[in-house]
């Protein structure tokens, strides 16, 4: 009985994910120090599908918290959990930052010889950590947002009750032209603000207290 012949460049053993030559579920190196806060939910949910069932035909979650370094205790508080795997995932993300990688990841599940899993989440891991890396990059290449510069007038106790006449730094805008009348100091120009305060009108600006347009009141 004849069989049909394999297509070029496959053996049997390949398989989805794979390339060949490479074991099953090849990633590519580039992707290896990725953290694992890149696999998204999909990712982690069907690898609690692989590993959370407690087979003796092959290596379960409980095998991957040895190999993470878990002890006993630790692996009995996981074993109450609804998904030990997952909550084991991200233990390991807060116990080892730097090192929790997605490259450290597979390697394990190599190890532990499930290739099934590496076979089927390949490509699923290797398109989260894509969408990661272009997500930092997006991140990093976003203008850096400087604070609105405020060119006005300072905020001083002094300017307080300054009206709409009178330059900030003292000069009557009624006299602009004239250089040489007479400044307040800042004594007097305190008491003129009482004054104003206190209902007593000086008749014109408050920067001095000769100004021509002193109303005939005060004269």
């Amino acid at each position: 009985m004849a069989t049909a012949p394999a297509s070029s460049g496959s053996t049997p053993d390949s398989a989805p994910g794979s390339t060949p030559g490479s074991a099953p579920g090849f990633f590519p190196p580039e992707l290896a120090a990725v953290p694992m806060v890149a696999l998204n939910y999909g990712v982690r949910r069907r690898l609690g599908l692989y590993l959370n069932p407690r087979t003796a035909a092959a290596a379960d979650w409980t095998a991957l918290a040895e190999e993470l370094g878990c002890e006993y205790l630790e692996i009995r508080r996981l074993e109450a959990l609804p998904d030990p795997t997952g909550a084991l995932l991200d233990e390991w993300q807060s116990r080892c930052p730097g090192g929790a990688t997605v490259g450290r990841l597979l390697e394990l599940l190599r190890q532990l010889e499930r290739h099934d899993v590496l076979v089927d989440l390949a490509a699923s891991v290797e398109e989260d950590c894509k969408k990661y890396l272009k997500r930092k990059q997006q991140q990093a290449e976003q203008p850096l947002q400087v604070p609105a510069v405020d060119s006005s007038v300072p905020k001083t106790s002094e300017l307080m009750g300054i009206t709409t006449r009178d330059d900030p730094y003292g000069e009557c805008l009624h006299n602009a032209s004239r250089r040489n009348h007479l400044q307040l100091p800042s004594t007097a120009l305190r008491d003129a603000q009482k004054s104003k305060k206190a209902g007593l009108s000086l008749g014109g600006c408050l920067c001095c207290y000769r100004c021509p347009l002193q109303t005939s009141t005060e004269q």
